[in-house]
Formats: C-alpha cells, sequence, structure tokens
C-alpha cells in the first residue's frame, strides 16, 4: 500500500508546475514517503529554469544554484540511476518509509521506487539520497539532518 501511495504522489507532484521550465534538460523530483516512526516526510522538486519546491506541511519556493544543479547531476550519474531498475518495493522488513525519484537530464528520464525495507536495493541508490540531501541541504526546511533508515 505504501508503494502505491507512493507512487501517486509522485505523479500528482510530478505535474506541478508543468508549464514551461525553460530550455535546459534538467529536472528532478525526490520524494521522501512516512515510516512508522519519525522519518520526515517531504517532496523536492527541482525545476529546468532553477526554482525548487518543498512541500512538507508548508510549500516553499527557493531557487538552486548552477553548482547544485552540477552536483545534483554528478550524484545522478555517479550511483548509474540510468542503469538501476525501476522499483525496489520487495518486503524485506516493514515499517520502513520509502522513496521516489525522478530525474531527466542529457535527453534521458528515468524514475525510481525504493521501499528502504527492500535488501534487494543498491548501496548506490541509498547514497543518492545522502548526496540530494546535502546538496540542497534539506535540514533547513526540516530543522535536523534527514536520517535513513533501510534494512
Amino acid at each position: 500500500m505504501k508503494q502505491i501511495i507512493l507512487t501517486l504522489l509522485c505523479a500528482c507532484l510530478s505535474c506541478v508546475g508543468c508549464e514551461d521550465q525553460g530550455t535546459d534538460d534538467f529536472d528532478m523530483t525526490y520524494l521522501q514517503g512516512p515510516c512508522h516512526g519519525s522519518c520526515p516526510a517531504f517532496s523536492i522538486h527541482v525545476y529546468s529554469d532553477r526554482s525548487l519546491q518543498y512541500v512538507a506541511i508548508d510549500t516553499i519556493w527557493d531557487r538552486v544554484t548552477n553548482q547544485q544543479i552540477h552536483d545534483l547531476a554528478d550524484a545522478f550519474e555517479q550511483c548509474n540511476y540510468f542503469s538501476l531498475k525501476d522499483q525496489y518495493v520487495a518486503v524485506g522488513a516493514t515499517d520502513f518509509a520509502g522513496a521516489v525519484t525522478s530525474f531527466r537530464f542529457g535527453g534521458r528520464h528515468k524514475s525510481v521506487n525504493h521501499y528502504f525495507g527492500d535488501p534487494s536495493a543498491p548501496e548506490e541508490l541509498r547514497h543518492l539520497y545522502s548526496r540530494i540531501n546535502d546538496i540542497l541541504n534539506t535540514k533547513q526546511w526540516i530543522g535536523h539532518p534527514v536520517i535513513l533508515e533501510f534494512i
């Protein structure tokens, strides 16, 4: 059920602001869902015009720098994002959070749905979430660093 909710929420959020965002070929969405604990639930969408939308309890609009765009593209490239499976949703353990990411760059687009209780997910994907949170300084909106718990 969590996977369905995450997928639907990501699909809805990825359509927010679907108007023309500029000519650059870049778009990134990162949605982290809730767990049975204190995992923060939020979504971040970085558009090609360098605007950023953070949605949790409130919606915050911000701007990212060219360096942040470069660093995000590098993070997705380093984890071989376009070679990953579309889903890692096997239940090896329950009550974990999950994440849905999507990335468009260089004429390619991909989305990955990941339940953190799936032991088959590659370590590179887990590092990607930390990199995204570091690059975008997610803790500024959450109030503390994002703690990612995996099986």
